[in-house]
């Protein structure tokens, strides 16, 4: 299901970036590739760490984690 939100969301990516507001703009033209390899990435990105969270949570790890970073943090 992640993944395929992922693709959905990759999609209405490429489509914002070529429809008029967006593709208009000649800083988007002159990089869209760029644009939407960057955005992409920052997405999936996301999507691991909101996976890494699901999974540490479900194995009870995921308290004990963020308490032990807090508490170092705090040192």
């Amino acid at each position: 299901m992640l993944y395929t939100a992922i693709r959905i969301l990759e999609g209405l990516i490429i489509i914002a970036l070529q429809v008029p507001p967006l593709g208009s703009l000649r800083v988007v033209s002159l990089h869209r590739p760029m644009l939407q390899r960057r955005t992409c990435r920052v997405l999936e990105f996301l999507a691991f760490f909101f996976w890494l969270s699901l999974i540490l949570n479900f194995f009870g790890l995921l308290t004990p984690l963020t308490a032990t970073t807090k508490s170092a943090l705090v040192r």
